[in-house]
């Protein structure tokens, strides 16, 4: 098929996989072939985001499992709704995984869209039976159960993070994203489906492998899985079994972990870009919450760097380090503002915080009773196992036996407690030394 030339191209041509033939033969390729040469180019570049889409989907499982078994009459309305929304939740995320694997990106940011509705329909009603109830009873089938939107922000209200009105904002963002493919926005659905070849342009149907549809599986699989962890993170803190609870944390921090990896992959190729910088706020720079750990090490630098630029004098007069950490963790609220950033908080939940620590003969039963542990920061989510962040702050110069069992304490909240990461900031008094050192603290080390 060919249309006047228009500059440079010369015509367009419909190339269909079924009409598609073999190079040095004129048999013709089904697209079932199509598709299973194009998941032989895409596995290994989806390998790593796929295998983290498979254990989501398994951990959900584990969730679901983790429910104590009920007589119907006596299981909760919130929980069959969100337990209905987690199965469908779990269904679409293995087709995006599908669908991603042999060529179809646009078709999983669709999919990742509706798994987006599902999730925070999880976040808003948790346990609220109300809520619930009103999900069932809707019978309006020309308009969903909340508009996006309200639905997003009565998740972050739910789920009690600061700022839950900008906290949704930056989640419904994601979601625009997603939509440009479900709703077949011009601006994404303008140049898919076609290719320019030399003075053509190829106007393709089938599986697309090329690096675009690469960047957009990604997306898709990447924010697919962290939705849906964060959905099943949420059901199990509210309806599985109390005794499942740590292990359900721990790999739960697992899989965490994973996720920020692959978004620190995208980043390192560029793909985190802002197409729409004067239409949508990413705050790409302060979201060390959704981030992986050099992200958060970066934030940490930042907050020392304020701290010695506006607080500064608070060093050189060497005040007490209470007050230095106090003006430490304003600064630190402002890079997190997703966590809470608590000093010398000794509970974990309702018991105290407590360690297992060698008994130090240097310090006085004010401090500690050298079981019971005040760090000097953590940034963390109160009442939950969601722990990011430990800081031990000293002045310099100070004793190597001081700073050693602060680096011992640092390694047991990472190993005891879970905490992401550790660190131990030195702040010098001594206006000709090297103003700050932060040393992150490994819990193998030793």
């Amino acid at each position: 098929m060919r249309f006047l030339p228009q500059g440079k191209v010369e015509a367009v041509t419909v190339w269909h996989p079924e009409t598609m033939e073999n190079q040095g033969s004129r048999e013709k390729r089904s697209i079932a072939e199509i598709e299973a040469e194009a998941a032989s180019v895409l596995l290994p570049k989806l390998r790593d985001h796929l295998q983290l889409s498979s254990d989501v989907y398994n951990f959900i499982g584990q969730v679901l499992d983790a429910a104590p078994n009920a007589r119907l009459a006596d299981v909760t309305q919130a929980r069959k709704v969100t337990t209905c929304l987690l199965v469908r939740m779990v269904n679409d995320l293995r087709c995006i995984g599908v669908v991603s694997v042999h060529g179809y990106a646009d078709q999983a940011c669709t999919l990742a869209a509706s798994l987006y509705e599902a999730a925070f329909a999880v976040l808003a009603i948790g346990a609220n039976d109300g809520l619930a109830q009103e999900w069932i009873d809707h019978a309006d089938p020309n308009a969903p159960f909340k508009p996006v939107r309200q639905l997003t922000l009565m998740a972050m209200r739910n789920v009690q993070v600061p700022e839950p009105e900008r906290q949704a904002q930056r989640w419904y963002v994601q979601y625009s994203q997603l939509c440009l493919a479900k709703h077949m926005n011009p601006l994404f659905q303008a140049m898919r489906g076609l290719r320019v070849e030399k003075n053509q342009v190829l106007v393709v149907t089938g599986p697309d492998s090329s690096d675009e549809s690469i960047r957009l599986a990604w997306f898709a699989l990447e924010h697919s899985a962290g939705l849906a962890l964060t959905a099943a993170k949420f059901f199990g803190e509210k309806y599985a079994a109390q005794s499942t609870h740590r292990k359900l944390v721990a790999r739960s921090r697992e899989l965490d972990e994973v996720l920020d990896k692959l978004r620190d992959a995208a980043v390192a190729r560029g793909w985190d870009k802002n197409p729409f910088p004067d239409d949508w706020i990413l705050n790409e720079k302060k979201q060390p919450s959704d981030s992986g750990t050099a992200r958060i090490q970066a934030a940490v630098k930042r907050a020392v760097r304020k701290l010695l630029t506006k607080d500064g004098f608070l060093i050189r007069n060497d005040v007490n380090e209470r007050s230095i950490t106090h003006w430490l963790a304003s600064h630190l609220q402002r890079e997190f503002p997703g966590w809470q950033v608590d000093c010398e908080y000794n509970r974990n939940h309702e018991d105290p915080k407590t360690l297992c620590l060698p008994r130090r003969n240097d310090l006085s039963s004010d401090d500690t009773n050298a079981h019971t542990v005040f760090p000097d920061i953590i940034v963390h989510r109160r009442d939950r196992d969601d722990n990011l962040l430990v800081i031990e702050v000293k002045k310099s110069p100070t004793t190597p036996e001081a700073e050693e069992f602060d680096k011992q304490k640092l390694r047991a909240f990472k190993k005891e407690l879970g905490y992401r990461c550790a660190a131990f900031i030195s702040l010098a008094t001594d206006a000709d030394a090297e103003p700050y050192r932060i040393q992150w603290i490994d819990h193998l080390t030793t």
